[in-house]
């Protein structure tokens, strides 16, 4: 089995979550996301990870729109 790749759902989850619960990781994740087309998918993959290091979870968004892991 390989590597998953980052999906969008998986960056709007993570978005979201960072809204209510880390902004400073938002900043810093926007800042470098609009830089070209090969920093923001190193961008969108660092994002994801912080976000399922910080509510404990691994598992990819299944469905975007539903309610978010807390951060424990």
């Amino acid at each position: 089995m390989g590597v998953r790749h980052t999906t969008i759902d998986d960056v709007h989850a993570a978005v979201r979550w960072a809204l209510a619960h880390d902004l400073p990781a938002l900043l810093a994740y926007r800042q470098v996301a609009h830089t070209d087309r090969g920093a923001r998918w190193e961008a969108d993959a660092a994002f994801v990870a912080h976000w399922q290091q910080a509510t404990g979870s691994g598992l990819p968004a299944f469905r975007p729109g539903g309610p978010l892991p807390r951060r424990r």
